[in-house]
């Protein structure tokens, strides 16, 4: 006779299996939905230290979550505009990079001596020859709309989402035969929001100072198309840990492609890892502080969990999704102790 443990684990592990597996079934709906309540809760954060504000906090509550949502569709449609005029200009511009490319390994070729130069010719043949930097920047432009669609869509349920939240509290007490049971939900719907809501308020103006220290660094060293790589950057950010990676790639294999030197590269390189370090070890943890609870193990897990599922758009959402799968859990008695367990036991012992 099978052993209650065993058939509860056993039925866990299968339920989390179809739960995976309909996540990533599911993901071009998911996705699109996740963030507009992810923006959602953005927003209403905002519309909040509006109305603490002494003149426009007087507005009606409907007008300032209007006022709100607006600066940010009219903010993230001007950013994607700029990013899409940028793309186009660095597609025209990249047989330029090419050959910059192929001049500097041709002179690395050339101080290496004789032997080199005629395997160069076969290296040459065989990888850059082959290459075509203006379509692969062309397949990165198509990413580019289809993320502008996505975009546009977020923004419309993140609207409806807004205009439904007055409505919610009723609506989850509604749901519930007991009070008991419907207060519970209410207060986990409440720190759920709130938690995360300060998190990535508090996280998009982190993101925001480190792109405008990044644009700066870029503009000034003469860097091609620093806007751009300034709002990657930005974005990148969102990621834990290996964003911070990812977005000063970027502008630093273009400066290798743009200057033809390694020694520029670098030079573009070190004042980034420095803004870098800055946001990201001195600003960051006095702005955000312990806000979100999750240990660095379980980021790194949530991370790759949700990167598998979702991908880029898996990676930027891991921490918010997780942080509220985590606040869940530490409603019900009988998983608290998994709450416990993601939570980061450090920060919580230094807030005694």
């Amino acid at each position: 006779m099978t052993s209650a443990p065993l058939l509860n684990a056993t039925l866990c592990a299968a339920l989390a299996l179809m739960a995976g597996w309909l996540l990533w079934a599911g993901r071009d709906v998911f996705i699109p939905i996740v963030a507009a309540v992810i923006v959602a809760y953005v927003l209403s954060t905002a519309t909040e230290a509006l109305r603490r504000l002494p003149v426009v906090g007087r507005l009606p509550s409907l007008l300032l979550k209007l006022l709100v949502l607006v600066a940010f569709t009219a903010v993230a449609l001007l950013l994607a505009m700029s990013v899409t005029v940028a793309v186009r200009q660095l597609i025209a511009r990249a047989p330029a990079y090419q050959a910059n490319l192929e001049a500097m390994l041709e002179g690395f070729a050339t101080k290496l001596g004789q032997p080199w130069l005629t395997s160069w010719a076969d290296i040459r043949a065989a990888t850059i020859a082959q290459m075509n930097l203006r379509a692969y920047l062309l397949g990165a432009l198509g990413g580019l709309t289809s993320l502008g669609a996505t975009l546009v869509l977020v923004l419309v349920y993140a609207a409806f989402l807004m205009g439904e939240q007055r409505v919610f509290g009723a609506k989850l007490a509604a749901a519930f035969d007991n009070p008991a049971h419907a207060s519970r939900a209410q207060a986990t719907f409440a720190e759920a929001s709130r938690r995360i809501g300060d998190y990535l308020v508090a996280k998009t103006l982190v993101n925001v100072v480190l792109g405008v220290l990044s644009y700066l660094v870029l503009l000034f060293l003469g860097v091609d198309f620093a806007l751009l790589f300034a709002v990657v950057i930005g974005l990148a950010n969102y990621i834990p840990y290996v964003g911070t990676f990812i977005g000063m790639a970027f502008p630093v294999l273009l400066a290798i492609v743009q200057f033809g030197s390694l020694g520029s590269a670098l030079g573009v390189a070190a004042p980034l890892a420095l803004a870098q370090f800055y946001v990201g070890f001195v600003l960051e943890p006095r702005v955000i502080g312990r806000q979100v609870d999750l240990s660095p193990f379980v980021v790194l897990l949530a991370l790759s969990f949700w990167s598998l599922l979702w991908g880029v758009p898996g990676a930027v959402l891991a921490v918010p999704l997780t942080s509220v799968v985590a606040i869940v859990l530490q409603q019900m008695p009988a998983t608290r102790f998994l709450a416990v367990m993601m939570g980061n036991g450090a920060a919580r012992d230094a807030s005694r």
